[in-house]
Formats: structure tokens, C-alpha cells, sequence
């Protein structure tokens, strides 16, 4: 993983944001999809900016730990 200012600048990789977020690939796609996770496109390539998604974290995403 780059460190904070390389992700500031770029954004996370999708597989670098589940390790954060301790969730799968598929899960963080599927909030992406659902507009619930702050993020742009680089060409094809997915990325989430840092300081949002530590922001959503913060908050308490928007999954409020349901199952």
C-alpha cells in the first residue's frame, strides 16, 4: 500500500479499501454501486479518495453493523 499522501493524491485501490474497511472485494463494489461509498474513476480503474472514506468511517459507514 502507497502511504497516506500517495492515497491522498490517487485514492485507494478497491482491494486496498476492503482492507480498511475488513470487508471483501464484492462488498465494497456493492456500496460503490449503491452510492453509498465515496469514490472516482481513473479510466476503468476504481478508486476511493482517503479522507472521505475516512469521514463515512467515522460516521459509521452506512451499514450500521446490520446483517
Amino acid at each position: 500500500m502507497a502511504d497516506f499522501r500517495d492515497q491522498d493524491k490517487y485514492g485507494l485501490t478497491v482491494s486496498e479499501a476492503k482492507k480498511v474497511l475488513g470487508v471483501c472485494e464484492r462488498k465494497v463494489r456493492g456500496l460503490i454501486a449503491e452510492g453509498k461509498l465515496p469514490h472516482f474513476r481513473v479510466g476503468r480503474s476504481v478508486r476511493i479518495p482517503w479522507q472521505p472514506l475516512k469521514e463515512w468511517m467515522d460516521q459509521g459507514g452506512t451499514e450500521g453493523g446490520r446483517r
